[in-house]
C-alpha cells in the first residue's frame, strides 16, 4: 500500500524497481502505484524546469515553493552516500525526512509534473526528473507488463 503526504492511503504498489547504490550505468528508483478507480487525478504532463523557475514541492507540511539552482546528470548526495541521476537541485531546502517521492510541480497550477522528491540536506532537495522517470519505466523489462 502507498500512502499520500498526509498519511492516507493513496492505492497499491504494483512495481518496484530499486536499484543497489553503486555499480555502473544510470539507475532511477522507479515505483508504479495503481490508485483507485474513483479517484480523481486530472489533467497532468511530465515537464521541465529551467533554472530559477519556481517549483511547489508537495511535503508533509504542504506544498513548499522554492526555485531550481541546478539540473545534475549526476549528483553524489553525501548524506546519504548515493549518487543520482537526474535531477533538479532546489534553492533551499523546503521538506523533511518522509517526503522522498512527493510531486514537484512547474509553477503553481499542479498540472506540470516536474519530478520527485529523491534526496536532501538542509540548504537543497533533489527531485529526479519525471520524464527519465517515465522512460526508465518503459525501457526497463520489468514493467513491460504496464502501459502509461
Amino acid at each position: 500500500m502507498a500512502f499520500d503526504a498526509f498519511g492516507g492511503p493513496l492505492g497499491h504498489v504494483v512495481q518496484v524497481r530499486n536499484p543497489p547504490p553503486g555499480g555502473g550505468g544510470r539507475h532511477i528508483d522507479v515505483a508504479v502505484i495503481e490508485v483507485p478507480a474513483s479517484m480523481t487525478i486530472g489533467s497532468v504532463r511530465a515537464s521541465s524546469a529551467q533554472a530559477n523557475d519556481a517549483i511547489v514541492v508537495q511535503t508533509r507540511k504542504g506544498p513548499q515553493l522554492t526555485n531550481v539552482l541546478a539540473y545534475c546528470t549526476f549528483f553524489y548526495a553525501s548524506l546519504s552516500a548515493v549518487t543520482l541521476a537526474d535531477v533538479y537541485l532546489s534553492a533551499n531546502g523546503v521538506t523533511q525526512g518522509g517526503d522522498s517521492g512527493g510531486p514537484a510541480w512547474l509553477g503553481r497550477r499542479h498540472e506540470e509534473l516536474v519530478g520527485h522528491v529523491v534526496a536532501g540536506g538542509p540548504n537543497t532537495r533533489c527531485v529526479q526528473d519525471v520524464q527519465q522517470q517515465i522512460a526508465k519505466i518503459r525501457s526497463d523489462p520489468g514493467f513491460a507488463s504496464l502501459s502509461l
